[in-house]
């Protein structure tokens, strides 16, 4: 016949192999017992351990598409472990398997989980069913921090040789980080700056550039690092131009002589850099001026005023001095040139032609 065995409660025994015998007896006081069978008593969990990330590290964005968790186990190689990350409401799992030196390792993409804390989770079973698992927390920081150089620039993304001397770097920032910068020109010129973000904005004066970088595109690489390692990036160009402009002024009424058919529709004329603006005052001999009066440059290098009526400037040698402001707001050093007003004509006087004016015989073939 078939006998179940009692239920063994409280009893305490160690891991290992168990003997089992059972032992019957009948009326008569007869007792037999049966071979004793061996079984394997197992209830140690599998001893399972994260080892990366650390507990409490940050991931940012730029490590959010490829983290590796990794840890060891006294799982048999072979076996799984299965990780999960998860975050208040989603979660990304693989199934890993133990590899002869006891390890697991797996390359996760948690880009689909949101910002905050993480619970990784790495868990398996031994061949007796038992479960071991390990915990840790992480923490996800995707977001870039907030970084802008501001546009323009010195007013005009321009930056001419007075502003040179004293250049003024600025933009926007995630409040306490330092913003690193660099100014690069066309060639190998290169100047480096940093500034905190107070108030949201950075703003530096990196002093005079003059002599360390060339004249041309300027580019400027601004960089911002948050604590989790969040990298933002701006760039902004503008252009350094401090050569002066060198104006030149034409012959004055094509031989620098005014007369009186021309004194009162006098074209000043000259060369400049295309788009600038030229100043121009005229002072004659007699102190009187006219202007200042202000020309643009044409797109050829050209330049000339309204027809000017020099009357007023009187007779003698008068001036023309003008200079030129170019496109970047560089000035030019004065450019002058003298011509003369002469508008009185000559006098011209006829003698006597004989004694009497009367021309007679005698005198006419003298």
């Amino acid at each position: 016949s078939t006998h179940s065995s009692p239920e063994f409660v409280g009893i305490s025994l160690s891991d290992g192999d168990i003997f089992i015998t059972a032992t019957t007896s009948d009326a008569a006081g007869n007792s037999v017992s049966t071979t004793p069978q061996r079984i394997i008593l197992d209830k140690t969990p599998p001893i399972i351990t994260i080892n990366t990330p650390l507990d409490g590290e940050v991931i940012d964005e730029s490590e959010e598409t490829s983290v590796i968790i990794s840890g060891i186990t006294d799982l048999p190689p072979g076996s799984i472990v299965t990780v999960e990350v998860s975050d208040a409401g989603s979660a990304v799992a693989l199934d890993l398997v133990v590899t002869a030196s006891n390890t697991f390792s797996g390359d996760f993409d948690l880009s689909s989980l949101d910002d905050g804390n993480l619970l990784v989770t790495a868990s398996g079973s031994d061949l007796a069913g038992n479960e071991g698992s390990d915990t840790i927390n992480m923490s996800k920081d995707s977001i870039l921090p907030v970084l802008t150089i501001d546009d323009p620039l010195e007013g005009d993304n321009i930056i001419n040789d007075q502003e040179s001397t004293s250049v003024i770097v600025s933009g926007s920032g995630e409040e306490g980080l330092t913003v690193d910068f660099t100014l690069r020109d066309e060639g190998t010129g290169v100047v480096s700056g940093s500034a905190v973000v107070s108030g949201g904005i950075w703003s530096v004066d990196i002093g005079s550039i003059a002599g360390l970088l060339i004249d041309g595109e300027i580019t400027i690489d601004a960089t911002e690092s948050d604590a989790a390692g969040n990298t933002a990036t701006a760039q902004h160009i503008v252009i350094l131009d401090t050569t002066q402009p060198i104006p030149t002024i034409d012959t004055v009424s094509e031989d620098d002589l005014v007369n009186n058919d021309e004194k009162t529709a006098v074209v000043f004329t000259g060369t400049g850099e295309p788009d600038s603006t030229i100043e121009i005052n005229i002072t004659g001999a007699n102190t009187n001026t006219i202007g200042p009066l202000s020309v643009d440059v044409d797109g050829a290098g050209n330049w000339e005023t309204a027809p000017q009526d020099v009357t007023s400037l009187g007779e003698g040698t008068a001036s023309i001095s003008i200079v030129e402001t170019d496109t970047a707001g560089n000035d030019s050093d004065p450019v002058t040139a003298d011509f003369v007003v002469d508008t009185v004509a000559p006098a011209v006087t006829i003698n006597d032609v004989t004694a009497d004016d009367i021309v007679n015989a005698s005198e006419e073939l003298a």
